[in-house]
This record gives structure tokens, sequence and C-alpha cells, in this order.
């Protein structure tokens, strides 16, 4: 008996960034610094137009919280460049996860919120 090889879905670009959103909620609950925000989805959703067809104030917490764990991957990139001023670089890539994080939670909610929401 064999089992089907991988089956090729293709969700949605909305599905497909809650399911982002839900992985970076995980990365953001551990301040252990080790692995990055994800942002692929997100690229997509733009990429789709997907983005642009939600209200504004959805589109505003998602680009917001975008935003925030973008400065944080930088901050945990620097880990391994160079030392940030006045602080290590791994407390300093912590607190940006730890700012990301409310950020996060409230796009995924909004995002969950505005989709169930709809007709």
């Amino acid at each position: 008996m064999f089992l089907s090889a991988t089956r090729n879905y293709d969700v949605g670009p909305l599905q497909a960034l809650i399911d982002e959103l839900e992985f970076n909620v995980v990365i953001s609950t551990n301040v252990e610094v080790g692995c990055m925000f994800l942002d692929d989805q997100f690229r997509r959703a733009i990429r789709e137009g997907a983005i642009a067809t939600l209200v504004d104030d959805l589109k505003h917490v998602i680009l917001e919280a975008y935003r925030a764990m973008g400065s944080a991957n930088q901050t945990i990139s620097a880990i391994y460049t160079y030392r940030i001023s006045g602080t290590t670089p791994k407390n300093e890539a912590s607190s940006s996860v730890l700012v990301a994080k409310p950020k996060v939670l409230k796009a995924r909610d909004e995002l969950l919120r505005f989709l169930s929401s709809e007709p």
C-alpha cells in the first residue's frame, strides 16, 4: 500500500498570511533569539494584491506588525555581524521580539475577525 505523495494545495494569500502570523506568534512568545520572523506570505499577499483589498484599519495593523517583525529581524541579524552600542546584541534582539509580539497578535486576531465577518 502506497500513500499519496504531497498534495499541492494553494490556499489563498490571506489564509497563508494567517498561517504565517500564527508561526510568528510562536516566535514572539520565545525571547530566546534563534529564529527570525517569516514574511514570505506577507510578500505574496502584497504581490497578489490581497493587502489592498483589506479595510484601512486592518491594513495598517498588518503593515505595522510586519514593520515591527522586520525591525526585529534586522536586530537579530546584528547579533552575528556587529555589537549594538550601549547593549548586547542578544538583549537588543530579545527586546525587539517582545516589541513585535503584541503587534503580531493584533494583526492575526484582526485578520481572523475580518475574514470571519465576511459573507
